[in-house]
Formats: C-alpha cells, sequence, structure tokens
C-alpha cells in the first residue's frame, strides 16, 4: 500500500497540566514525542518511581515462587480501566519484600547452623573446649587428620615429646574402615614444648579445628543439641513465612497490575522530559499519522491547548508508519526485519505479500506439514492473544501453512511419501502410489526447476514494474521507460518468444534497442552514447544470475521431502507389527517434528532473501526509522 503520511504536531498547554496532556495522548496511542528538553521537571518523583518498579518486580518475582495455582500457557491479559494518579499497591510490595527479606535471613542462619553442626560432629563425644583449652602447665589443642594418615607412626614420634594424643571416638562410617577417615584428635602438650609439638603434627597434616564449644554449653554434644532446637524453631518459622506468602501469592495478579500501572506512569515521566519548559507553560512536539489528526485535534480543542500541524520539513527525521490491508499487514515485519523504506518512499509490502506465500509455498510443499503450521499459528492467535509483531508473525505464518497445503496437494506431499511407504512396508503394495494433483517433484525435478524459474522470472518481471511505478509517481517519466520500461519488453519478448516465437522475439529486439539508445543518454559524446548503451546489455549477466538464485526454490523442496522420505523408510522398516507401529510413531514423531523445525527456518530465511535481494534490489529505498507513539507500558494487563 503506502507509508503514511505524517504531520508535524506542536501544543502548548499550561505547566501544571503536562501530565494530563501527556496521559491524554498515551491513551490515544498515536503521537510520538520528539525530544525538546531532556531534563524532566520532577526528577526527585522519577527516580521515587524507578524504585517502587523494582521493589514491584521483586516482590513479584518472589511470589511467583509460591503461587499454589499457577498461570495457564493459554491465558490472555486482562483488560483494565485506568487513570493518571500514583497506583495503589506498595502495601501488598512492602509485605512481600518483608517476607522475602526474613525468608532469606533465616535460610542464611540455617546453613550457618548446619556448617557449624558438620564441624562439632566429629566432637560430639569431646567434653573439653574447642578448639583448645589451657591449664596452669599444659595447652589441649583439637585438630584433624587427614584421612590415611599414618597414626602410629605419628604416636611414635610424639614419644619425643611430653604430650599425649587422643583419639575421639566417633561413629565409624558405613564402610567400617576408620583408616579411610579424617581423625579427629585432642593433642595435650606441656606448654614449654608447645611450638615443637605443634610443628611435628604439621608436618602429619594437622590441622586445627574451626569448631567452636566451651565446657559451659557442655562441650561439643551440649552445642549440638542446642543447635538442633535452633535449627527446629527456624524451620518451623520458616514453614509458617512459606504459607504466607502462599496466601500473599494469591493476589498476585492485583501486584502485576500495580506493575503495569507504575511502568505506565514511568513511560509518561520520561515523555515529560521531551517536552520544553518555560516559567508557566510546557511546549510538545511530535509527530501524528494523517488518519490520526482528526482524534488528535478533537482532543486538544476539548482541552483548550494552543495546537498546530504543520508538513515536514526536509531536513525532518520523520518516523515511518506502513499502512496496509488485513493481509498484507502480517508480512510487515519480514520487511522490518530488513530495513522501513524511507519516508514519503514507496512501500512494498504489499506486492512483497502476494510473491511471499506462493514462493514459500513451493519451498515447504506438503499437505501434512502445513496442516501442522496453519494449526499451531491459528491455536497460537486464538489462545495466546500476542500482540504487535508476534501476532503479526503467527497470521503471516498460517497464510504460508496454507500455502503448504495448497502445494502439498498439487505435488503429492503428505509428511513426504508417507502414504506410500505405508502402502508398501504395511500394506504390501508394490507400483507407486502418486498422489499428486500436477506432478512429484522428486520423480520429476526438472519440470519442478522450470516451475522455480518460472515463478523468479515473474517476480523479477513484478520488481520491474514496481521500479517503473516509483519513477513515474515521481515524475521522472524518461527514466520509467528508459531504465526500467525497455528491460520489461525485453523480458516480456524472452517470455513471449516461448509461446509464439517471432512476435516474442519482436519485442524483445525492441526492448535491447531501446537500451541501446537511452542507456547513454546522459553521456555528451555520441561514441559514448553507444558504448553506454551496448555496455548497458552486460546487465543481462545479473538479471540471469538474479534469476538462477530462485533455483533455491528447488533445492529447499526436494530437502525437504527427501529428509521426510529417509524417516518414513526408517519408521516403517519393521511393517506391520507392535514393534513396528510404534517404532513408526517415535520415528516419525521425532523426525518430522525435526524436519519441520529446520525446513520452516530455512524457507523463512530464503523466501525472505529472494525479496530483499532480487526483489527490493530493483527499487527499494531503505533508511526508514518506525514510528513509536506514546502508549502504555505493560506486560500482564492492557490498560483500556
Amino acid at each position: 500500500m503506502a507509508v503514511s503520511e505524517m504531520k508535524k504536531l506542536s501544543v502548548v498547554t499550561a505547566k501544571e497540566d503536562a501530565d494530563s496532556l501527556l496521559y491524554a495522548l498515551q491513551r490515544l496511542r498515536c503521537v510520538e514525542l520528539q525530544t525538546e528538553n531532556p531534563l524532566p521537571p520532577a526528577e526527585t518523583e522519577g527516580a521515587e518511581l524507578t524504585a517502587a518498579i523494582a521493589r514491584a518486580g521483586e516482590a513479584i518475582e518472589f511470589l511467583s515462587g509460591y503461587r499454589v495455582k499457577t498461570r495457564g500457557l493459554f491465558v490472555s491479559p486482562k483488560e483494565k480501566e485506568w487513570d493518571r494518579q500514583w497506583p495503589k499497591g506498595n502495601a501488598m510490595v512492602e509485605e512481600a519484600i518483608a517476607l522475602s527479606r526474613e525468608m532469606t535471613g533465616i535460610r542464611s542462619s540455617l546453613n550457618t547452623i548446619r556448617f557449624t553442626r558438620e564441624g562439632l560432629l566429629p566432637w560430639k563425644n569431646y567434653t573439653g573446649d574447642l578448639p583448645e583449652c589451657r591449664t596452669k602447665y599444659t595447652d589441649t589443642v583439637c585438630g584433624i587428620l587427614p584421612a590415611g594418615t599414618d597414626f602410629d607412626g605419628l604416636r611414635q614420634t610424639l614419644e619425643d615429646y611430653a604430650c599425649t594424643a587422643d583419639e575421639i571416638l566417633q561413629d565409624l562410617p558405613v564402610s567400617g574402615k576408620p583408616n579411610l577417615q579424617p581423625r579427629a584428635l585432642a593433642v595435650t602438650i606441656w606448654q614449654e614444648e608447645r611450638e615443637s609439638v605443634l610443628g611435628v603434627l604439621a608436618g602429619y597434616g594437622f590441622t586445627v579445628t574451626p569448631a567452636q564449644a566451651s565446657g559451659a554449653e557442655g562441650g561439643a554434644a551440649g552445642k549440638l543439641h542446642t543447635l538442633a532446637a535452633e535449627e527446629a524453631a527456624l524451620e518451623e518459622r520458616l514453614t509458617e513465612l512459606k504459607k504466607q506468602a502462599e496466601v500473599l501469592a494469591e493476589k498476585q495478579p492485583e501486584l502485576e497490575e500495580y506493575l503495569d500501572r507504575l511502568t505506565t506512569l514511568e513511560a509518561r515521566r520520561e515523555a515529560a522530559g521531551k517536552l520544553a519548559y518555560t516559567r508557566h507553560t510546557a511546549v510538545l512536539t511530535g509527530w501524528v499519522p494523517v488518519k490520526m489528526v482528526e482524534k488528535v485535534t478533537a482532543l486538544l480543542e476539548e482541552r483548550g491547548d494552543a495546537y498546530r500541524f504543520a508538513d515536514p520539513e526536509p531536513e525532518d527525521d520523520v518516523p515511518v508508519l506502513l499502512e496496509n490491508n488485513a493481509m498484507a499487514s502480517q508480512f510487515e515485519p519480514v520487511v522490518a526485519l530488513y530495513s522501513l523504506p524511507a519516508y514519503g518512499s514507496f512501500d512494498p509490502t504489499f506486492v512483497m505479500s502476494f510473491f511471499y506465500i506462493p514462493i514459500f509455498g513451493l519451498m515447504f510443499a506438503d499437505v501434512g506439514y502445513g496442516i501442522l503450521l496453519l494449526a499451531a499459528c491459528l491455536l497460537g492467535v486464538r489462545f495466546l492473544q500476542p500482540e504487535g509483531s508476534l501476532r503479526k508473525f503467527m497470521n503471516m505464518f498460517a497464510l504460508c501453512g496454507a500455502a503448504m497445503i495448497v502445494m502439498g496437494a498439487l505435488f503429492g506431499g503428505y509428511l513426504g511419501d508417507l502414504p506410500q511407504a505405508i502402502a508398501q512396508n504395511f500394506g504390501g503394495r508394490t507400483e507407486e502410489l502418486d498422489l499428486a494433483l500436477w506432478f512429484n517433484p522428486m520423480n520429476d525435478p526438472m519440470m519442478f526447476l522450470v516451475v522455480s524459474i518460472a515463478i523468479g522470472a515473474v517476480h523479477l518481471f513484478a520488481g520491474l514494474a514496481v521500479q517503473f511505478y516509483v519513477l513515474w509517481k515521481k515524475g521522472d517519466r524518461v527514466s520509467a521507460v528508459c531504465d526500467a520500461g525497455s528491460w520489461m519488453l525485453l523480458f516480456l519478448g524472452a517470455g513471449l518468444a516461448f509461446l509464439w516465437l517471432y512476435p516474442g522475439l519482436a519485442v524483445l529486439g525492441l526492448g535491447v534497442l531501446m537500451l541501446i539508445c537511452t542507456q547513454g543518454r546522459h553521456e555528451k559524446n555520441i561514441i559514448m552514447k553507444i558504448v553506454k548503451g551496448v555496455g548497458s546489455l552486460y546487465g543481462l549477466v545479473n538479471y540471469v544470475s538474479d534469476l538462477l538464485s530462485y533455483s533455491r526454490i528447488l533445492s529447499l523442496g526436494l530437502a525437504s521431502a527427501v529428509i521426510a522420505s529417509v524417516f518414513n523408510i526408517i519408521g516403517t522398516m519393521f511393517g506391520p507389527s507392535v514393534i513396528g507401529v510404534l517404532l513408526l510413531v517415535i520415528i516419525g514423531t521425532i523426525g518430522h517434528g525435526m524436519n519441520l523445525a529446520i525446513n520452516l527456518l530455512g524457507s523463512f530465511v530464503h523466501t525472505s532473501r529472494l525479496q530483499y535481494i532480487e526483489f527490493f534490489g530493483k527499487f527499494y529505498e531503505d533508511g526508514g526509522r518506525p514510528f513509536v507513539p506514546l502508549t502504555p507500558k505493560t506486560k500482564y494487563v492492557r490498560l483500556k
């Protein structure tokens, strides 16, 4: 169709009414603001709002893990009324965050208790102080020897010193091999030989235990008992908090609505930073699609604001909004993936859509895969209710799925050759089962190549026709006839020659003559005019190269059919038995699922490439930036 015409909007309102103006425009969803002054008038409130959004997000993330009734997969956002007042819900956020912080603290305390218990367990039979205690003449040091240490050798070494090393008995592991376990030792040393004995012990890998317990606590056993009681109390409190979180989690939808209202308010606060301010007024400038000018005018008239609409100036960076009918608009995201057309240029979406659908269908011509794709997209749109580009992509793939069904019926693709494989390996049929309404590309690939090249020729011719239209509409009719019309005549003649030889050659010759006579028209020297005119015929090489690119339709079409056929052979190789049926179901599900995913991606990429390179290359003027109006910023609900 076309790129929407834009009007430049300027509005002057009282400074105190700026927020109400932005609120009204946000509800209209049709005005993109230009930045006039990057400094918002209320920075403190903006910081407070940012913090509130962060805390609300934290609360939702915490409560999501405690919802007894989980959110269904196919739940569409609910519509809610909204206003410009600060949304209420902070109490619920603070309650959720308080629960989260307390539960985090309890879990940290439990981890500390469990770590402490692990350190005390080897010493549960020891009644002294940990890690060491001192008398008037001796020091007792408690520590651990690594597993496998020669304890008898250590005892013999320590006989030369005034000390004793006592092993603290503990429960043996199930293996019953104490020599493979670390040993807990209490070493009592005459104070004068402390450093010497500790040096010997260090040589055997002895390390002082980090466990701490005093006689007043009842030693290790007493402290373990105290820790067990503390752990039980904390576990009980944690259980209570989890129940409170589950109750609060039932109100999570309210919290999600609260967050959406906050983010919508934040979008309005950010928009306020794009206004220019004087002492008493606020000035807003932006872009409005022509079709929405009447609505914006009615709003501003009702408010009593001063406003003006103007046409864009040449130096303005005008945003681009595509306007297409219900079918073609589903292909707008494909165009945007390449680049939006420049403002005021031709929008190719409508023309492109007529070629995108059949080319995609030819690349993946299969009734079974088409039904799966069509059903998945329609169900996704119905139950998921996506918005924006995702919804358009799903609708576009639904149209492509319908094309796959039509092409699959023409070429006999039903999950590859599954009917034939079942008939041969399960039914004993010997002759080939041909379900194609036209022809089977596996049996006649050359015919399929001809079809691919033919649709490519029509596609390239359409690109030249669009180039002719664009040049003619700009008023450059000479270039339209000479640069596009001459090539159109050449290709029209070449195609006509296959049906009616001499008239076709005559039209082809006229096109060649036009090229020779017109492509050097900007040269002043007559010889250079002729040289450039003849040299322009070299462009045939580029056109032939473009035309051969459409052989990828053959490649993709045969690839999907061959892969499907391989999985069908494997799935039916055991014949009509229980194992054979199970194998068919398992191999069929996995194999055809992989084939569908791989070739959907391949068909999308290569169909898009044919549009971007071969089709757009003839006329497309890119460089547009998308139109981004001020709208509600929501994730969980839809604000009316």
